[in-house]
């Protein structure tokens, strides 16, 4: 059972030692915000890939996706991260029960329609970096692979990284897409990758 205030604090002590000898410390979630700030095409890719009829169902996904568009860059990215309960959504679930099995069988608004993403903070999983390029990898557990959709909307569309003129390895991003569902069966994650050589400049 991981003690989530004591790993808080040590990470913040740790963060403050590393930011005390000139290391740039940066947090996914404010990455995240400052993308959804900078790029309403990122807001439109994170809310069509993240509320699908495969995630929260047909009857619900215009609702769904309607109230995420109409959230602050700050909340949406929380919600992104965090997750979206049934009862923060502010779908009227008694209008959605005929016919909407997702919302017929819905007992507790605690419930999550679009589960957190608690394994967020292993960042080396979901994506990483070889010589000039990046890897955002389709990882093996689906309830993960949202997280590289994440790193894929910041690697694409901060304003830190879109002129940094570094490759995609993978996806290819050549057609200027992206989709959750083009990862089919594959999987990689950082740990199984392993650079070898020199870089020739």
């Amino acid at each position: 059972m991981l003690w989530v205030e004591r790993a808080q604090l040590e990470h913040d002590r740790f963060v403050e030692v590393m930011r005390s000898r000139g290391v740039e410390v940066y947090y996914v979630l404010d990455l995240l915000t400052q993308t959804l700030q900078a790029s309403q095409e990122a807001r439109r890719l994170l809310i069509e890939q993240v509320a699908t009829e495969y995630t929260v169902g047909w009857a619900l996904v215009d609702e769904i996706r309607q109230f995420l568009w109409n959230l602050s860059p700050e909340n949406l990215a929380r919600h992104l991260i965090g997750g979206l309960t049934a009862g923060e959504s502010g779908v009227d679930w008694g209008k959605y029960s005929k016919i909407s099995l997702y919302a017929a069988a819905l007992d507790d608004m605690n419930t999550f329609i679009l589960p957190p993403l608690p394994n967020t903070l292993f960042t080396r999983d979901s994506s990483c970096w070889i010589y000039g390029g990046v890897s955002v990898n389709p990882m093996y557990w689906p309830a993960r692979r949202r997280e590289s959709l994440n790193l894929y909307a910041i690697y694409h569309y901060h304003p830190m990284f879109r002129e940094a003129g570094f490759q995609f390895w993978y996806p290819n991003t050549t057609d200027d897409e992206f989709n959750l569902q083009n990862f089919g069966r594959s999987s990689l994650e950082g740990g199984d990758v392993l650079p070898i050589g020199t870089v020739q400049s």
